[in-house]
């Protein structure tokens, strides 16, 4: 058997969730009332998987459209305290961010982390990348303080988590570097790209774009250093 890779795996897939959505709305329909309470959430998770396949085909304006719908419908089983309703407001804020829709996006986002910190879920993985959203978003919108102060502490939450060597954390120390150079903090910002490159060597990700990118901002920065000295 042949597995489908690629676009043609997800036409497959579409028709099975299709199936499942119309079998779960069957069961909320001949089912008791916990059968009707807990179809909503049934169906905000194939919504969820509908909105991922859209994502990932670049499909960001359906995306949000099922993610909608799947806020939709969590708040409907009255699943509003849930990490699977957290997790949606960060998809719904990121699919509005590749809209360039920043305001919204890092409202949801917000929503999300408050969210998450009522439920003590903050301190993970999932927290740590939903503060540098926060921070990546409002460095976007212009405030670049406060989107500076959002990523050290998405860094200084890996390093606690023992996530400090991950592509994850290079990344977010790149942009603790990218800010830090657009406030002309430029020595500041030369000896963060040195440590996301250290960073990168520690965790064997030489061979990707990331270290590459540090690799050039440095390389700019010392190059710049130098002529200012002379």
């Amino acid at each position: 058997t042949v597995t489908p890779t690629g676009r043609d795996s997800k036409r497959k897939v579409l028709p099975k969730l299709s199936h499942l959505a119309k079998r779960t709305t069957s069961r909320c329909e001949i089912g008791g009332a916990r059968r009707r309470t807990a179809a909503p959430v049934g169906l905000a998770r194939i919504e969820v998987s509908f909105g991922d396949l859209a994502k990932d085909s670049g499909q960001y304006e359906k995306a949000l459209e099922h993610y909608n719908r799947a806020k939709q419908l969590f708040e409907q089983g009255g699943m509003e305290r849930y990490h699977g309703y957290a997790a949606v407001l960060r998809e719904i804020g990121s699919a509005k961010k590749r809209l360039k829709d920043y305001a919204g996006a890092l409202e949801e986002f917000k929503a999300a982390r408050n969210l998450m910190t009522e439920l003590g879920t903050a301190d993970t993985k999932d927290g740590s990348t939903l503060i540098e959203l926060i921070g990546i978003t409002k460095y976007t919108l212009g405030d670049l303080t406060g989107g500076l102060d959002e990523i050290e502490c998405a860094i200084q939450l890996r390093e606690q988590l023992g996530l400090g060597r991950t592509t994850a954390a290079v990344w977010g120390i790149f942009h603790q570097g990218t800010i830090k150079k657009k406030l002309g903090q430029f020595k500041d910002a030369a000896k963060v790209f040195e440590k996301a490159i250290h960073t990168a060597e520690a965790g064997g990700h030489t061979s990707t774009m990331i270290y590459k990118k540090c690799k050039g901002e440095l390389s700019a920065l010392q190059q710049s250093l130098r002529e200012g000295e002379q």
